[in-house]
């Protein structure tokens, strides 16, 4: 079972414990490398073009490990229950996505 996230870069990295490196090996996640993403390599870069960012990632299970931890979070019924699934993730990259303004938005600003 893969689990599939997406959200804040700042708040999802801090639940990574690696990430996929240039080749596609798996790296593990040091709080230097968290602070490059974060702060100088990508994110920032992206903010500096203004675009929103987003960080992927995902978390294998077994499917014993999956039952387990369902049956211990109330079947995910609510998105609490269902962020019990969302550690020791593996980030899969960041991206950037245009959200240009609507028109008018900058002469109400």
């Amino acid at each position: 079972m893969r689990v599939f996230v997406k959200g804040a870069p700042e708040i999802i990295i801090e639940k990574c414990i690696s990430y996929v490196g240039h080749r596609g090996e798996t790296m593990d996640m040091t709080p230097e490398k968290r602070d490059r993403i974060i702060y100088e390599d990508v994110v920032k870069k992206f903010a500096r073009k203004c675009y929103r960012t987003l960080l992927l990632a995902y978390a294998d299970y077994d499917e014993a490990d999956w039952e387990e931890l369902k049956a211990a979070n109330n079947n995910f019924e609510s998105p609490e229950d269902r962020e019990a699934a969302e550690s020791g993730l593996t980030m899969i990259g960041v991206v950037g996505l245009a959200d240009p303004l609507r028109p008018g938005i900058a002469e109400a600003v």
